[in-house]
């Protein structure tokens, strides 16, 4: 698993910063929310199509140190999930992960009718669609992120702002 983009340094110091401000962290999770709601809409737009069920079945989520894009999964409530009810698609994409990561050839868990008889490396190729979208936009996502944490900086106060 890869690992983060984008690390921020004395990020503990700065949650712990919010909190004393009564921030209670909700300004970075709504920061989260926004940079995860940008890479879900491009990568929608960029997802396989054979059926178009994969292109709607994508789900921004953030916490307050983290955003995320989901596939496949249970997407529910409005939104992407209304849109899933209205084309009669389930909740569930289950070969979201196998479509953008690959399933390989060698797999214990492909059917016992094909297994061995891959010639090649991979069953499925994998198609990252998800990861070459938030990489493609990772210069405007980092924007986003730093004048947020600016902002958040400013508000709290000089002290914050200190050199180590």
């Amino acid at each position: 698993m890869a690992g983060p983009l984008l690390k921020v340094e004395g990020a503990s110091q700065l949650r712990q910063a919010i909190k004393k401000a009564n921030g209670e962290l909700a300004d970075l999770k709504d920061l989260n929310q926004t940079i995860a709601t940008l890479v879900t809409t491009a990568a929608a737009r960029n997802a396989p199509r054979k059926t178009g069920k994969l292109a709607f079945a994508h789900k921004p989520s953030a916490t307050r140190t983290r955003a995320s894009v989901t596939v496949g999964a249970n997407v529910r409530g409005a939104g992407t999930g209304a849109v899933l009810a209205e084309l009669g698609v389930g909740r569930a994409v289950p070969y979201a992960g196998a479509i953008h990561w690959g399933w390989p050839g060698s797999s214990q868990k492909l059917p016992k009718q094909i297994r061995g008889k891959i010639d090649r490396q991979f069953f499925i190729a994998p198609n990252p669609w998800i990861v070459d979208t938030g990489r493609q936009l990772e210069p405007t996502w980092v924007a986003i992120y730093s004048r947020g944490i600016n902002e958040i900086i400013d508000a709290i106060g000089p002290e914050t702002n200190k050199a180590s």
